[in-house]
């Protein structure tokens, strides 16, 4: 979608769709312009089914923008919890941000996403997460914090090992607690997991089944598959997801708690390719880079991994409530204890905007809201450095000498420390 250039039309408002026919026309446009090759009228009343039987779905989460009773464009606004650590923000992720073809320019997007930043305050979210176009969200305060790393791997090379003894299925709602705790372990490490509940999953493992296989499509060409799962001694110990739809985009999920369950699902999907009239030369898999499925394959099989890195697009946070996240940078900073190695306690004065907090900083822990007395050092930052510092997804020293923002020199080896970058990791179930 690009930059809207007009003022949005007089009388228009944003609200929830109120009728059947509201509804229609807003999952209709989202299906028609996010879920590719597939039947426009079923692929809009499958999105809707699958998000109005949801376990966290609420009437305000679709918002749409009517004329009248003509509708103009909407988006998606899921309400999340967001793990940093020990943290839990609250946090809206948007998805399906789109304007009707008939009346795109005319300032409709820029009025939607201004409704989200209203939205979000009014419901307490820390922040917004977002997937998006190149260049239009950046008026909207938001900035890169994580750049996907995948994998691909040969699938003559995985087909030439032999076979382990598990056993590959589909995967049922009875599988959900087993999954859950393998999504947790496996992708919970990292910064940007959300706090999936077995409800969720519970929905997920239900629903999958019920759609036309034959009308969706995955990234790769591949027709849908449902979720499978890999038993190993009468466990399961991996599995492997498609996400379906708008998702669809994201690639596989996967998690595997050694070389056999990743070896079984991953000849699993490269036999899956056997069925498209060109197969691939390589399956490909989205991992972080220190994944513990990603070792198991490393270590028996060669892969390319390549990281995708789209400057002002792809997956982007704005801070809604900057406090908050300051909490929740500061409460990861404690967990890692990295401020007594650096030599330096004291008082610092944090300045994001017009906002400003003195931080304590001692061997026995980290605290906000301290008096920051006379002469001491401040530490200056903009709510997009806050964002990516959150995430990991930057160092601090990157952002020494930009404008808006002053690192103080003698605190560099302590800053370098406490905001130690890390992997930002968002699994691709979780798109929005």
């Amino acid at each position: 979608m690009g930059r809207e250039r007009k003022e949005a039309p007089e009388g228009m408002v944003i609200r929830p769709p109120e009728t059947e026919s509201e509804s229609d026309a807003f999952f209709h446009l989202a299906a028609a312009t996010f879920i590719r090759k597939s039947p426009t009228a079923m692929a809009a009343a499958d999105w809707r089914r699958f998000l109005e039987t949801a376990p966290w779905f609420h009437p305000s989460n679709a918002r749409g923008a009517f004329l009248g009773r003509t509708y103009l464009g909407g988006y998606l606004i899921e309400e999340r919890t967001l793990c940093i650590g020990p943290a839990r923000l609250r946090a809206g992720c948007i998805g399906a941000v789109v304007t009707h073809p008939d009346h795109r320019r005319r300032g409709i997007g820029s009025a939607l996403m201004r409704d989200a930043l209203s939205y979000a305050r009014s419901r307490g979210h820390a922040l917004l997460l977002l997937n998006g176009a190149a260049g239009f969200y950046d008026p909207f305060g938001f900035i890169d914090v994580f750049d996907a790393t995948e994998h691909a791997i040969s699938r003559a090379e995985i087909l030439a090992q032999p076979p382990p003894a598990v056993e590959v299925r589909p995967a049922t709602a009875d599988d959900a607690p087993a999954m859950l705790d393998l999504y947790h372990r496996h992708h919970g490490p990292y910064a940007g997991r959300f706090d999936r509940t077995l409800d969720a999953q519970q929905h997920q493992l239900r629903f999958a089944p019920t759609v036309d296989p034959a009308a969706y499509y995955l990234r790769d060409g591949l027709s849908y598959t449902p979720p499978v799962v890999v038993v190993v001694d009468g466990a399961v110990r991996g599995y492997l997801v498609h996400p379906w739809g708008a998702l669809a985009s994201f690639g596989a999920e996967v998690a595997a708690d050694s070389w056999p369950a990743a070896l079984a699902l991953a000849q699993h999907h490269a036999r899956r390719l056997d069925a498209m009239p060109e197969p691939p030369d390589d399956l490909r898999w989205p991992l972080p880079p220190d994944a513990p499925t990603y070792y198991h394959l490393a270590d028996h099989l060669t892969l390319r991994s390549q990281a995708v890195h789209r400057p002002h697009a792809g997956w982007m946070a704005s801070l809604v409530d900057v406090e908050a996240t300051v909490r929740a940078v500061l409460s990861s900073c404690a967990e890692r204890d990295r401020a007594r190695p650096a030599g330096w306690s004291g008082i610092l004065a944090l300045a994001v905007g017009d906002q400003r907090w003195g931080v304590a900083i001692r061997p026995e822990g980290i605290d906000l809201g301290a008096e920051v007395p006379d002469g001491a050092p401040v530490l200056r930052l903009d709510t997009a450095a806050l964002a990516q510092l959150l995430f990991g997804f930057r160092p601090i020293s990157h952002f020494h000498g930009r404008p808006g923002v002053s690192v103080p020199e003698e605190l560099l080896p302590l800053l370098r420390l406490l905001f130690e970058p890390r992997s930002p990791w968002i699994a691709p179930t979780d798109g929005c």
